[in-house]
């Protein structure tokens, strides 16, 4: 029993400290903030188009998309990742050319 709460407890400390981390790498054009569950279009109208687009999937209504800004001054490519026009993930490419301005 005992085991089982620090389990819980040490479970719950991490989770709090994974999703704080996460909060703190926020991706912004022109000082327009990017979420997590934030539209294509709304990317679009605040960060202009990508460098470039990957179609991930498009399997129907399930099309995934992978949208690469290369933003001058970061030093790496921020890539976002939408399912079904929402943004579900961002991740940070490969070394940047900084061909975008983005700020």
């Amino acid at each position: 029993m005992i085991r089982a709460k620090m389990f819980l407890l040490i479970l719950t400390v991490s989770l709090t400290f994974s999703s704080s981390a996460e909060a703190i790498e926020v991706f912004r054009c022109f000082g327009k903030e990017i979420n997590k569950r934030d539209t294509t279009y709304s990317v679009l109208k605040k960060c202009g188009e990508p460098a470039y687009k990957e179609i991930l999937s498009n399997e129907g209504c399930d099309k995934e998309e992978k949208w690469h800004y290369d933003c001058f001054g970061r030093g790496y490519v921020e890539e976002l990742i939408f399912k079904k026009g929402i943004l579900v993930k961002r991740n940070r490419g490969e070394k940047s050319k900084g061909t975008q301005n983005c700020r």
